[in-house]
Formats: structure tokens, C-alpha cells, sequence
């Protein structure tokens, strides 16, 4: 199952760039962009589809389960 959705961004953490894996934020309820992708496996929500520079926001994202 694959498909696209839009996803509450915070990237008060880091920016968040086109293809970044995203995975859970300490701000509830959003995601932030995963610093280290080998220590976030098994915790990646998706992939970012826009990019994001600053505060939080609306990001559409690439979902998939494997």
C-alpha cells in the first residue's frame, strides 16, 4: 500500500528538503525530519514531498508499507 497524504511538519528541529524521511516530533501531533535515517528505521512516517524551512506546516508526504 502506497499513496500520498499531507502530514503537520515541525522544522523548528531542521529544514525539511524534498525526499528527507520524516518521523515523530517532540511537538505533538507533527513529524520532523529524521537527522540520522540508519537510527530512524522502523520509525519513518513517510517522505516529504515539499520542502519546509522554518516553524510548522502543512507538507504533502510519500506514505508507503512494506
Amino acid at each position: 500500500v502506497a499513496g500520498t497524504t499531507f502530514c503537520k511538519i515541525d522544522a523548528s528541529a531542521g529544514t525539511v528538503e524534498v525526499g528527507d524521511l520524516l518521523t515523530s516530533s517532540g511537538n505533538a501531533g507533527h513529524a520532523m525530519r529524521a537527522a540520522d535515517p540508519l537510527r530512524a528505521t522502523g520509525a519513518v512516517i513517510g517522505k516529504a514531498l515539499r520542502p519546509l524551512h522554518r516553524g510548522t506546516g502543512l507538507v504533502p508526504v510519500l506514505v508507503a508499507l512494506a
